[in-house]
């Protein structure tokens, strides 16, 4: 596992992400981070992201399917996974300012 952490992808063009978001743990893959969490519930959790590609977030999804719970994106926490997810979070600086942020404008929460 260790050897798949240091080789994020040299052709990285956007962001392999793991947000966890109602119990689950969502591996994606974005080049705009702020715009893709638009599409996730308030009170989702940006976990860790990685420099990478499409082929990486598909081999994470590989490297993790003992965990899928749903769909072929959709983890259950796992031992592994969340070992992972740790180890990225050192390597890399968690861009929580650029999730989307939710507003409530007048009392009324937007979503």
């Amino acid at each position: 596992m260790a050897r798949m952490l240091e080789q994020a992808d040299e052709d990285a063009d956007g962001w392999v992400y793991y947000m966890r978001i109602n119990g689950r743990i969502k591996i994606g893959y974005t080049t705009n981070l702020r715009q893709r969490s638009r599409s996730y519930p308030p009170g989702t959790e940006l976990l860790a992201v990685e420099p990478g590609t499409p082929e990486l977030e598909k081999r994470r999804h590989d490297q993790f399917s003992r965990s899928l719970a749903q769909g072929r994106e959709w983890f259950a926490e796992s031992e592994a996974l969340t070992v992972h997810i740790a180890k990225l979070a050192e390597q890399y600086a968690t861009p929580t300012k650029a999730m989307h942020s939710y507003r409530t404008h007048e009392g009324i929460k937007h979503v």
